[in-house]
């Protein structure tokens, strides 16, 4: 036997000089059954090399009775793909007696893939847990649409764990329908939020109308965030559900339905979400979610009015207050009564405050509450209450602010005299009868006439600011200032240059208005040039002292004017003289944009002291370097206002055509402050002319840059 073993082992090699021929490729599937291993294994080398040429002897050696060559010519099978032999591979599979054999059975079909898909979705039966999970991997491999309902079976009856599990992935990646909506009503909540990575990219009305349902009674947070994710999705679609959402006794889920809301585009959705969402803002107990309800009837405006309105007698105090908050926000008027009531009689402390800050908002509207809230026990309302009274004009309170004068709460002195001032010259005029008839000192009349004539002078001044801050230089710029009274004007300027820390009273623009301080004190040093009074001149040297090197917060050309026109002529003129040895010097070398950015400055200086000729050189010399070095910096920086201040020159020369070319160019180039455009009366020569109509006329040559 032992020979005969040896010999059989040699029936073929690599070495010989012709391949084997059938015969010898049956002998060699023979040898598989060998007794000895390495009588196998030379035979199952063999033919690995023999290959596919003996996949025919390889399939016949499926029916032998001995288990060995069944299992070798299986794998043998399987290393190169046999189709032919899938049939009796899953015979072998579902029926052979031994164990080994079936396991081959299934490598083979798995390596067959799709082409064994009805084979693999049987082996979904399988009593091995672990076939059953190898068929489950390999179906998801190709997506097998074919095996939902048996997967799903599978799915429901399955004990094992990882199988289970991977039954759930396979069906989740098919994105199979009829198992994720059954999934969706499971008591299991890891099963409910998990369907959801397969229903995100379903869009059918059947699978959005379950998520919906799910939504407006799930419990599980996880669940609800899977749930609202997909209703966001759904946009307008989601609506219905949204609304249902709003009812959940889940507070995560009814505050996701009104951020889903919320963000509805459609109008008329919106306003159909106002009384369900006012419902929930007026019986909510979660503070979160009230808010968010308030936040979403605040954004509908004047369209929510009602249900806020009815809000205001709801027996919970938040929800009072979320009211007020919401109808202050949209300044509604319709309330006004009824909140005054609130404020009148409510005894809940922060509801009055509430009801006050909306009182505060309505100004004249509610000036017989504001009067009436100048005696309020509440300390910090009282001032408070005062100054809205300023800030409307009241002039029904003027006899009480007066009143309030010899009062000895400083508080309540300063804020009654910020209020006199702000009503204007009517309430002077009584302070100043007051006096007369000895029931206001002369010093507490001083001091309102201070600050009266201070906001005066800013006012004018703040008028030659336009919204977006600019501001700028034309011949009698301050003639409405210096009508008012140059000796009222004067001590209030000097304090605007040279008080460190002056406190600009028109907050609003200070918080609005890029740069509004800075412009105010330029306006201030030109205004004081402009007087010609030398007891501004030693205020002004101070400052040039201080003033920052020339740059975008500087006033260092604005201070050398103002001394120039007050006769102290030499700052300007070694500034002048300066400028223009370094301009040329930078334009020759690398600091080019440097060059332009001094170009323009003694354009500036120059225009403002009358020598408009050498200012247009100037001009012209830096949109000259602009074009020729391409320079990019200061074609943004510098450009457009060099550009503006050529038409200005051009206007007042007369040359109108020049002077709108010249507009037009540097509205192009970036200049879009239209408000200066039109206040500047450098430009009035040219206002009926055709050209300066229709570029003025043009929205979106002023529209900003997408990054202003």
């Amino acid at each position: 036997m032992l020979v005969l073993a040896v010999l059989g082992s040699c029936l073929w090699s690599p070495a010989w000089s012709q391949e084997p021929d059938d015969a010898a490729i049956q002998k060699l599937v023979e040898q598989l059954g060998a007794d000895f291993l390495e009588d196998r294994d030379a035979a199952r080398k063999n033919l690995e090399k023999v290959g596919k040429k003996g996949e025919e002897r390889l399939i016949g050696g499926l029916a032998s009775p001995d288990h060995r060559i069944r299992r070798n010519c299986l794998e043998l099978l399987t290393a190169f793909k046999s189709q032919k032999s899938m049939e009796r591979a899953g015979e072998l599979f579902r029926s052979d007696e031994d164990a080994s054999v079936r396991d081959a059975g299934f490598r083979l079909l798995q390596s067959l893939g799709k082409d064994a898909e009805e084979h693999l979705i049987a082996a979904l039966e399988s009593p091995n847990a672990l076939h059953r999970l190898g068929a489950i991997q390999s179906l998801a491999s190709f997506n097998s649409g074919k095996c939902a309902e048996k997967m799903t079976v599978l799915h429901e009856r399955e004990q094992d764990k990882e199988v289970k599990a991977a039954a759930f992935q396979c069906l989740q990646s098919l994105a199979y329908l009829p198992f994720l909506l059954k999934c969706l009503k499971s008591p299991d909540a890891a099963l409910r939020r998990d369907s959801f990575n397969g229903l995100m990219k379903a869009q059918g009305d059947d699978v959005l109308a379950a998520v919906g349902a799910l939504f407006a009674a799930e419990s599980d947070a996880a669940v609800i965030d899977r749930a609202f994710t997909y209703l966001k999705d759904a946009k307008e679609r989601a609506e219905p559900h949204l609304l249902a959402g709003l009812k959940n006794p889940s507070e995560q889920a009814r505050l996701k339905s009104v951020e889903g809301l919320n963000a509805l585009k459609d109008e008329r959705a919106l306003e159909r979400a106002i009384d369900p969402v006012a419902e929930v803002m007026q019986n909510e107990g979660a503070d979160k979610v009230r808010d968010s309800a308030v936040e979403f009837l605040t954004a509908r405006g004047l369209k929510a009015e009602g249900p806020l309105v009815k809000s205001l007698s709801n027996a919970n105090v938040k929800v009072r207050l979320a009211a007020l908050q919401a109808l202050g926000g949209i300044r509604s008027e319709k309330p006004l009564a009824q909140i005054a009531q609130l404020f009148r009689e409510d005894k809940d402390r922060l509801v009055h405050r509430k009801a006050f800050d909306y009182l505060e908002k309505m100004g004249l509207r509610a000036e017989k509450e504001l009067l009436f809230a100048v005696d309020d026990e509440d300390k910090e309302i009282k001032p408070l209450a005062v100054l809205a009274l300023g800030r409307a004009k009241s002039e029904a309170a003027i006899d009480k602010l007066i009143d309030i004068l010899v009062w000895t709460d400083s508080v309540m002195k300063n804020a009654a005299m910020d209020a006199l001032v702000r009503i204007g010259p009517k309430a002077v005029e009584k302070v100043t009868s007051a006096v007369t008839a000895g029931k206001l000192t002369p010093k507490a009349a001083d001091g309102i006439l201070a600050l009266f004539y201070q906001e005066e002078v800013e006012r004018l001044l703040d008028s030659l600011v336009t919204e977006t801050g600019g501001s700028g230089f034309y011949d009698g710029q301050f003639r409405d200032l210096e009508k008012f009274g140059k000796e009222k004007a004067i001590p209030v300027l000097l304090r605007i240059v040279g008080e460190p820390g002056y406190a600009f009273r028109f907050a609003e623009r200070r918080e609005k208005v890029s740069s509004y301080e800075l412009r105010m004190r330029e306006l201030a040093i030109m205004a004081l040039g402009d007087f010609g009074d030398p007891r501004a001149i030693e205020s002004l040297k101070e400052g040039l002292k201080e003033a920052a090197p020339r740059g975008a917060d500087s006033t260092t050309e604005e201070l050398m004017v103002a001394l120039f026109r007050l006769g102290e002529k030499k700052p300007l003129d070694d500034y002048i003289q300066k400028a223009q040895n370094d301009s040329a010097t930078a334009l020759k070398g690398e600091g080019k944009d440097e060059g332009c950015s001094i170009l323009f400055s003694l354009g500036l200086v120059l225009n403002r002291v009358g020598r408009r000729e050498e200012a247009q050189a100037a001009y012209l010399k830096l949109v000259g370097a602009v074009e020729e070095h391409k320079l990019q910096a200061s074609a943004e920086s510098v450009l457009p206002a060099g550009l503006y201040n050529l038409a200005c020159l051009a206007s007042i020369k007369g040359e109108k055509a020049k002077a709108v070319e010249w507009l037009g160019k540097a509205v192009r180039a970036g200049f879009k402050d239209r408000q200066w455009i039109r206040m500047d009366r450098d430009l009035e020569p040219i206002r009926n002319e055709g050209g300066y109509r229709t570029l003025l006329a043009d929205d979106k040559l002023f529209e900003p840059k997408k990054d202003e």
